[in-house]
């Protein structure tokens, strides 16, 4: 018992970011509105911590995070996309994965070279931070693709902050890569059940 009360008296941040960001994860996996007013709390932990792991890349995605919470609060509200189910839920379209991965590496190789003076883990940290990038553009847009996203960023992101001295937070991303996992399994689902729907009344 003392165990886990000091485990819990050293590590109070970090569990509370821990249990916001599963709070979040829940929502995604929904589809739900409130993912977003919980992502604007969420990244306001994870910079935090990411600074003390000298996370660099991180502090970044969270500053982005926050931001695009209030962005894609915004576009599931005011274009009607506030619907806890699969409606509006898609594939993303060539274009547009095209554009994504075109930027994507010369984001990758820019977040490593400003990163590596900085960061424990450069090159980590870089492709973590420009993948999030990316994610991030793809749920407000609410394509299941983005899924996928976070299941490369979160099977990255716990070596940096293992790297960073941070166990608790590297559990939480890999925790989070299974959650990733599910999350992709569910919004293909009730994308397939949307689409079955609109046949039937089509």
């Amino acid at each position: 018992m003392d165990i886990i009360i000091n485990f819990i008296a050293a590590h109070p941040i970090e569990l509370l970011a821990a249990l916001v960001n599963f709070i979040w994860i829940y929502f995604e996996y929904k589809a739900s509105v409130w993912l977003w007013p919980v992502g604007v709390i969420l990244p306001i932990f994870y910079a935090y911590l990411s600074w003390n792991a000298h996370f660099i890349g991180n502090i970044v995605i969270n500053v982005y995070y926050f931001v695009t919470s209030l962005w894609g609060w915004y576009l599931w509200l005011i274009k009607g996309k506030a619907e806890s189910d699969a409606e509006g839920i898609g594939n993303i379209p060539v274009k547009t994965l095209s554009i994504s991965i075109l930027t994507g590496i010369p984001l990758t190789a820019g977040m490593y070279f400003m990163f590596r003076n900085y960061s424990s883990l450069p090159w980590a940290d870089g492709l973590a931070t420009a993948i999030s990038f990316i994610g991030m553009i793809w749920m407000a847009r609410k394509y299941r693709q983005h899924w996928l996203c976070w299941i490369i960023a979160n099977l990255i992101s716990p070596f940096v902050f293992l790297r960073g001295g941070d166990p608790v937070s590297a559990t939480v991303y890999f925790i989070n890569a299974i959650a990733a996992i599910a999350g992709w399994f569910n919004w293909s689902r009730m994308m397939r059940k949307q689409q079955n729907l609109q046949t039937d009344l089509s």
